[in-house]
């Protein structure tokens, strides 16, 4: 599996180094938002997406590069949904270093405008909450998060919650 991430890592990063020289060659100031949107918001979504990729293989340093790069360009951009999912990338990764009140500061820079990042916000504290050792406000907003996601279809997102509330089970010792 981690070779899987390795490889994706490594596609994700040819595609930006390509994106990251259009976005140079710019004159952003001359140019509308509108004819940057198609640019912007794939680059970060591949920058996120490069982040997530690096979390899953360990390399915390260059998934928190990645994430820092998606929020300076989703400003660059204008863009607050993009920058609201880049911060969430950080609060995951912090999170998962363990550093649970910097992931909760990170936390406070997302807007929710959007249902999906929204669900995956409440997601992210119930995960907090049991690493807190509060797993009953944890198992809570993991089914908050869940019925968002299942509202959207989501499936990505209903996959991680559940097997976020088979943690809780475990913790719990419900076989």
């Amino acid at each position: 599996m981690e070779e899987h991430y390795k490889q994706k890592i490594n596609q994700l990063e040819a595609k930006l180094k390509i994106k990251d020289e259009q976005i140079k060659s710019m004159n952003l100031k001359n140019m509308g938002k509108s004819n940057a949107s198609g640019i912007d918001s794939q680059y970060v979504i591949k920058l996120r997406e490069l982040g997530l990729a690096c979390i899953n293989v360990g390399d915390y340093e260059k998934a928190e590069r990645y994430y820092l790069d998606s929020i300076s360009k989703a400003k660059l951009f204008s863009n607050k949904t993009l920058l609201s999912w880049a911060y969430n990338g950080l609060s995951i990764l912090e999170n998962v270093r363990g550093n649970l009140q910097q992931s909760i500061e990170y936390s406070k820079h997302i807007t929710h405008e959007d249902p999906i990042l929204t669900a995956s916000y409440i997601g992210n504290q119930g995960i907090i909450e049991c690493r807190s050792g509060n797993y009953k406000a944890g198992e809570k907003l993991f089914y908050s998060a869940l019925e968002i996601f299942k509202q959207h279809g989501f499936e990505h997102g209903i996959a991680n919650t559940l097997n976020s509330l088979g943690n809780v089970e475990k913790h719990y010792q419900n076989y």
